[in-house]
């Protein structure tokens, strides 16, 4: 009888030893160590030991949700868009036959879900008054650099800026690349200038996730900001106005004595200025 017990426990800790246990493995590249895009789907996989057998594997997440089946070596996690969340993969061996060392056995992994989803910018002075028409004109534009949250400090990834998307107003393009309108950039400032006469106009900058770091092209934005491109101090066009030269008085008679009427322009002219 001692020799069978001995006998069981030998094949008890053989077994155990055997079994291997299982490790979790992300099969979809990050350019951020220890973090996972939002959305667009991140691979896992686990490493099977040689005396499986019958077990089953059972797959969980907190944070996130499974794309397709939950019992399978590979598996695809859809993370949410949340902003500093740190989430969970779970693996767990189970359904196993009686004796297998592999039943209960399980892995975890947990990552930071890279997210800007609706992440104001600081408060900075955001207005900006020029020339209306004074060409050339340069005008510098820096926002407040938008770090991704739980990135950056002791034990956490490295810090991550983002990129900004800027979407500029008729009239005005990019000093540097000549583009218009909506484009992006890695760096928080800008130069811009007029086409032709400084228009006014509302500049948009958001945050994003759409760069080559980390690259989550399936993330939202951050909260937007404006930053007012002012012609004068009630930021409208200059006023025309039709006036007579100089000297005339009086009256003349239509057709006889005929007398030009020139435009004037009457406007306020302000320096611009954006002070951070």
């Amino acid at each position: 009888m001692k020799t069978l017990k001995l006998l069981q426990l030998i094949s008890l800790v053989f077994l155990t030893l055997y079994a291997g246990g299982q490790t979790i493995t992300k099969t979809t590249s990050s350019n951020v160590a220890g973090t996972v895009c939002p959305v667009s789907g991140t691979g896992y996989s686990v490493s099977i030991p040689t005396n499986f057998g019958s077990c089953k594997i059972k797959w969980t997440v907190t944070g996130g949700v499974i794309s397709g089946r939950d019992d399978l070596k590979t598996v695809t996690v859809n993370w949410n868009d949340v902003r500093g969340l740190t989430s969970t993969i779970k693996v767990t061996f189970a359904g196993c036959a009686e004796g297998n060392p592999n039943e209960g056995l399980n892995d975890s992994k947990s990552e930071l879900i890279l997210s800007v989803k609706d992440q104001p910018f600081d408060t900075f002075p955001n207005v900006i008054n020029l020339d209306f028409c004074n060409p050339p004109q340069s005008i510098p534009i820096i926002v407040p650099a938008m770090v991704v949250d739980g990135t950056g400090g002791f034990g956490q990834p490295a810090r991550t800026e983002v990129s900004y998307i800027w979407n500029l107003p008729a009239g005005w393009k990019d000093f540097t690349t000549g583009k218009t309108g909506e484009f992006g950039t890695t760096t928080r400032s800008i130069t811009i200038v007029p086409l032709a006469c400084a228009e006014p106009g509302v500049i948009v900058v958001k945050g994003s996730l759409w760069g080559s770091t980390p690259n989550c092209t399936s993330s939202a934005f951050s909260s937007p900001i404006n930053i007012s491109l002012n012609t004068n101090l009630g930021g409208s066009n200059p006023i025309v106005s039709v006036v007579p030269p100089a000297g005339f008085i009086g009256t003349t008679a239509c057709n006889t004595t005929p007398v030009t009427f020139t435009a004037q322009i009457a406007q306020q002219r302000h320096m611009y200025y954006l002070k951070l």
